[in-house]
């Protein structure tokens, strides 16, 4: 037997050694060491990745949400009016010191939310223009830019009434009747319509099949916001088609229209005592029903842009 201190000399030394190879043990990935060193490791196989950065086109609200919630405001619009200006019911009619109706739409609160539509969709249009650069969609990136210029546009018009002013410098150059039998609102109007709606009918003839294809669920909003800006905007252009002429003058296509709607709907709608029947009539269309349809046309363009701005995020994930 060794003696009891060779035993210790030689546990000593193989302690030693083994100190020694720790120390000297090659660099190997993803093994760590007795030391705390900072050695990458490679993940376990069957560890989740993770999460990746979202990109920047997350969006909320929802398209369909948008639109949802004008087309409530409009019927709700429309029931008060019933309730209060036609029906009359339990005396509403006779608190407001003007007729309801006129109160809730023409350059008031449902127009106002077209504008705020209108520049949520020019400044979420020109974000989503924006994000879209470098990432392989040339077309929706040049439509949606092409879209929010459009938007500004519109909303620019529509809040500053341009082309009223326009067309009293057309009624002071060229008189009442500029062409034989139109009325000079219709001279001016539908050749300044045609003006703000270049960029949008541009954008729609030059790159809709990109959305059309690589956007499918922009369908339904690109279908909504064309037509229903289409018929607003020939409507709009045409409304005083028929008529006599004079710049106070309500005749025409809207008041022919409003005839109608005064006869069914609105009968017994409260009358202003400023205003006689055939502007009232004109006003039903011009003030009531036009201003409901752009409302919903302005929400549809801003689900729109929502709807691109989801394509392409999904289109962005890994």
């Amino acid at each position: 037997m060794a003696p009891e201190g060779a035993h210790n000399a030689v546990g000593g030394s193989d302690s030693r050694v083994r100190r020694s190879r720790r120390r000297h043990r090659p660099y190997s990935r993803g093994v760590s060491t007795d030391r705390h060193e900072d050695v990458p490791a490679e993940p376990n196989e069957g560890a989740a990745a993770p999460d990746p950065v979202p990109p920047p086109l997350e969006v909320r609200p929802r398209p369909r949400t948008v639109v949802l919630t004008a087309a409530v405001v409009v019927v709700l619009a429309w029931l008060a009016v019933l309730v209060v200006d036609v029906w009359n019911v339990a005396g509403l009619g006779e608190i407001p010191r003007h007729a309801l109706w006129v109160n809730l739409f023409n350059s008031r609160p449902v127009e106002w939310l077209q504008w705020v539509a209108l520049g949520a969709a020019g400044v979420g249009g020109g974000y989503l223009a924006g994000a879209l650069r470098g990432r392989g969609q040339p077309a929706l990136t040049a439509f949606v830019a092409l879209l929010a210029a459009g938007a500004v546009v519109m909303l620019l018009e529509e809040a500053g009434d341009i082309r009223h002013s326009v067309s009293l410098y057309v009624l002071a150059w060229f008189g009442e009747q500029p062409l034989p039998g139109l009325h000079y609102r219709v001279v001016s109007d539908l050749p300044f319509l045609t003006l703000v709606a270049l960029l949008p009918v541009y954008a729609l003839l030059r790159h809709g099949r990109a959305v059309w294809t690589d956007a499918r669920g922009a369908r339904p909003y690109l279908v909504a916001t064309y037509g229903l800006y289409g018929i607003a905007a020939l409507a709009s252009g045409l409304r005083h088609l028929g008529g006599a002429g004079g710049h106070t003058d309500r005749a025409g296509l809207y008041a022919d229209l409003g005839a109608a709607l005064h006869a069914t709907v609105f009968s017994g709608i409260t009358q202003p005592a400023y205003m006689d029947l055939t502007e009232l009539r004109f006003l039903l269309v011009d003030s009531i029903v036009e201003e409901s349809i752009e409302l919903l046309a302005a929400a549809s363009l801003l689900g729109l842009v929502l709807a691109v701005a989801s394509a392409a995020a999904a289109a962005a994930e890994p």
